[in-house]
């Protein structure tokens, strides 16, 4: 199961979208209203419901708060009681006091798995507020999965295996659905995630998306480290953060020390050097004339510290004092 929590400010939106009805669809797969503590029938009765308590709290901009719970594709069919249950125990673990705060639970039939939403007044009947919950986003997750196990519900499959990755947008979905097509981020994510996938060094990483076409450029901050990547394909542009998942990650992360101090992960004469504080047009492909870039600075002195200037500082200082007490 899976929760989706939104808030607004308008009532009259919010009931027109849970039960008016939907265009195309036959009778028997309208929206109905299974559950909740509220008399009315209608949108429009259900906002004069709602909005009756809403104005003893004027101050609140966002009373609305609106919860989609979606059951796996392929859970076994529920009755409309079950559905009821399982929203009023939702309710119920994420804190809410059911018997002071206004509520409806409408189920929709017009998607291929089954669903139901929540329409909830944040303004109690006694004019106290829901607040929102602090890491709500965890504890939303907890809470699903306990009402799985709890009420016999199949789990969610993730369809992101990989934490940290980037969603499709919704066009990137439809495009997917309608025409068979990848987006050009959805094509370069699948490109980096290969080339990746069996954590090689960057150098390597970026040989072989060259390979497909794929330009990279790193970015050298001052002090020496690479502060950032991102990549391009043909006119797509995407950051290295999510991307690819934390693969691509981890493979920029293990290789900064290349970047700072002239010194790759695998042996010098396989593997070019980077020269700082410069934008290369490709790492490990030379500067923006296409001349090789030239080694770092001698390598007796330290190399700036990944914490920043202040822990370069101190090296520094340290490697400075020991060459004066003699020591190399």
């Amino acid at each position: 199961m899976i929760a989706k929590i939104t808030r607004g400010g308008n009532f009259r939106g919010a009931t027109r979208y849970a039960l008016d009805e939907r265009h195309g669809l036959d009778r028997e797969h309208q929206p109905e209203i299974v559950g909740g503590n509220m008399a009315g029938r209608t949108s429009t009765e259900l906002t004069r419901e709602f909005k009756a308590v809403r104005q003893q709290r004027p101050d609140i901009r966002q009373p609305v708060e609106h919860v989609s719970l979606s059951f796996a594709r392929d859970e076994r069919p529920l009755s409309n009681d079950e559905v009821a249950r399982v929203a009023d125990e939702y309710l119920r673990r994420r804190g809410h006091d059911l018997d002071r705060v206004q509520y409806v639970v409408v189920r929709h039939h017009d998607k291929d798995h089954q669903h139901c939403h929540i329409l909830l007044n944040r303004i109690r009947t006694d004019r106290t507020v829901v607040p929102q919950q602090y890491r709500e986003y965890l504890r939303n997750k907890e809470t699903c999965r306990a009402l799985e196990r709890d009420f016999g519900l199949r789990p969610v499959r993730n369809e992101r295996q990989r934490f940290g990755e980037r969603a499709p947008t919704r066009a990137e979905d439809r495009m997917a659905r309608d025409r068979g097509l990848a987006s050009g981020k959805e094509q370069l994510k699948a490109l980096i995630r290969e080339a990746a996938k069996d954590a090689p060094t960057m150098s390597e990483v970026v040989r072989r998306l060259q390979a497909k076409g794929v330009q990279v450029r790193a970015n050298i901050a001052r002090t020496g480290h690479v502060s950032g990547i991102s990549y391009r394909l043909d006119r797509v542009r995407s950051k290295g953060a999510g991307s690819a998942g934390p693969t691509a990650s981890r493979a920029s992360r293990g290789n900064r020390a290349f970047a700072t101090t002239g010194r790759a992960t695998c042996p010098p004469s396989t593997e070019p050097h980077v020269r700082r504080r410069v934008w290369s047009r490709c790492v490990g492909a030379g500067d923006r004339s296409g001349r090789p870039c030239q080694p770092a600075p001698s390598a007796g002195f330290p190399a700036t510290s990944r914490h920043g200037l202040r822990c370069g500082l101190r090296t520094t200082w340290n490697w400075l004092a020991g060459r004066r007490a003699g020591r190399p």
